[in-house]
Parts: C-alpha cells; sequence; structure tokens
C-alpha cells in the first residue's frame, strides 16, 4: 500500500511496482498479456487516500444495471441502437467508485466506510476481458 502523502509521483510508484512484478515474471506472455490496475481507496471520515498498483492478465467488465433485464449485449458501439450496451459503457461501470464497507484506514488506525476505485494504468499489448452478466 502505497500513501499519496510520500514525495514519489503515482508514475514512479508504478514504474517501480511494474518493475518488482516484471523481475520476478520475465516472459514473452506478460509483456503481451499482463497490464497494470491502479487502486484507490479513500477513508470516508478522513480522506485519507491509499493506493496500490497490481498487475493483471484480464478484466472482467461488469455490464451496467439497465441492461440487465434487456439481455441485448453488443461488442460495438451504435448510436441507433438505443437499447445495446457498449463496451465503453461496461469500461465506464468498472471504474466507478464503489463504497467499501470496514476498510482499515491507516491514517485514523480504525475500519472505516471508504471508497474504492479502479482504473487501468497500464494496458497490455492485448486485451482480455470477460463481460460479467
Amino acid at each position: 500500500v502505497v500513501d499519496l502523502s510520500e514525495r514519489d509521483s503515482d508514475d514512479v510508484i508504478s514504474k517501480r511496482w511494474w518493475r518488482n512484478y516484471t523481475q520476478r515474471n520475465d516472459s514473452v506472455l506478460v509483456d503481451t498479456f499482463a497490464g497494470q490496475l491502479k487502486s484507490c481507496v479513500k477513508c470516508g471520515k478522513c480522506g485519507h487516500v491509499s493506493t496500490v498498483f497490481d498487475p493483471f492478465w484480464d478484466l472482467s467488465l461488469p455490464i451496467p444495471e439497465k441492461y440487465h433485464a434487456k439481455r441485448s449485449y453488443s461488442y460495438y458501439s451504435s448510436s441507433s441502437a438505443a437499447d445495446e450496451c457498449s463496451l465503453k459503457e461496461c469500461f465506464e461501470e468498472f471504474a466507478k467508485a464503489d463504497d467499501v464497507d470496514e476498510y482499515y484506514c491507516r491514517k485514523c488506525k480504525k475500519h472505516r466506510r471508504s471508497t474504492k476505485q479502479l482504473s487501468v494504468w497500464r494496458f497490455p499489448k492485448v486485451l482480455v476481458f470477460h463481460l460479467k452478466r
């Protein structure tokens, strides 16, 4: 876990985490299919933010709730298909902040309600994903 109050930028920190991962997992598969996620958790009480950079090999993209009953999915964005879900909408749903109960805040030294947000920091050359239904 990395505190944002540290002097290093996210870019420097992510490169350090990535270098550590690739030194232990050096292969053409990592070079092709591995990416890096940035996970930020913000304490709901004091506002302290903890940031972690993790490798990933695939992404589980949620289908937005408004499409669950319709069961109409499309991999392509189409302006004429108002009831079809686009891949862009699935990525937006993936990146939405989520409430987290009982996250331990290192600043407060207590479990607190918090907000967690994921983002893709480093895309792989080949992105593998699946849609969660």
